[in-house]
């Protein structure tokens, strides 16, 4: 190749080759950051379960008419979520019944609405160290996991309430001695509350029995597998909500289409305009050479 050429060519059409050169620029950078907010999107999507170290999780809602309304009275001390009643005994047999399934754990959160205000508890099973709200531990900022009488509280929290390591804090008329301080890590709002505890001892406030949960997080043996073991659960747990990273792209699905439709169209214009200045570069050059040759 003659560079000495094409130095000079480059001298001596410099408006043209800028504006080539920018022209394939931009459209390289517009499809590197469309394909770079669609990866995004998909990450932040998944991270809550990742961030539990789950593929999955299993919820029952309450069923309630929609004139029922509730006294302050009836809504005092403590209680489940209206969106997490307690999972049965047939429930979570069936859950375990489901080859595809590798591992599970099982939590009980639980509302108390008091004097002073409204709080969240999590009742956490120790039993799968790596799958559920039992990652907490991991995030714990100052002393430890809770045992019988104990309890550790969310930092933001323990600031709201002016509680410190060492305090106690009643909960249901039981005092339980603060133990621990942990900070939710981002993404992992799925497993959040204000003050953690053994599941046991949660299982003990609300009163219910020993295998008792409302919440269950499963892990798959093969995540491609998540459409049919969801699939299962539907149509053999009746009435229970299973929630998944699909999930929210289902419910987020009008942005997902409208994002990859729009990636596919910018993807192909950015296409097009390179290849069309390539051309034009190409006819301009030829163009000149025939001025040159007196064609």
């Amino acid at each position: 190749m003659n560079y000495r050429y094409v130095v000079q060519e480059l001298r001596h059409h410099r408006h043209r080759t800028l504006v080539n050169v920018m022209g394939i620029a931009v459209g390289i950078a517009l499809f590197v950051a469309i394909n770079s907010v669609s990866s995004a999107y998909q990450e932040a999507v998944s991270l809550p379960f990742k961030s539990l170290g789950t593929d999955m999780i299993v919820q029952r809602p309450e069923k309630r008419a929609s004139d029922s309304a509730q006294s302050a009275a009836v809504m005092r001390g403590i209680r489940l979520p209206f969106s997490n009643q307690l999972l049965s005994k047939e429930d979570l047999a069936q859950i375990q019944a489901i080859e595809a399934i590798d591992s599970y754990a099982t939590s009980l959160l639980l509302w108390e609405f008091g004097k002073t205000g409204f709080r969240t508890i999590m009742g956490v099973d120790s039993s799968q160290p790596s799958l559920g709200p039992v990652k907490a531990t991991e995030w714990i900022k100052e002393g430890r996991f809770p045992g019988k009488g104990e309890i550790l509280v969310e930092k933001h929290y323990a600031k709201f309430a002016h509680t410190k390591m060492g305090d106690s804090i009643e909960i249901g008329g039981r005092s339980y001695k603060v133990v621990g301080l942990l900070e939710i890590r981002e993404g992992a709002q799925a497993a959040s509350a204000n003050m953690y505890l053994p599941i046991s001892e949660a299982r003990d406030l609300i009163g219910t029995g020993a295998d008792s949960a409302n919440v269950a997080f499963l892990r798959l043996k093969n995540p491609s597998q998540l459409g049919s073991v969801k699939a299962d659960l539907s149509k053999n747990l009746s009435g229970v909500s299973v929630t998944s990273s699909d999930s929210f792209m289902e419910l987020m699905g009008g942005i997902s289409k409208i994002s990859d439709q729009f990636s596919f169209l910018a993807s192909i214009v950015a296409f097009g305009g390179a290849v069309f200045l390539i051309v034009k570069t190409m006819l301009a050059n030829l163009v000149e050479r025939t001025r040159e040759i007196g064609i």
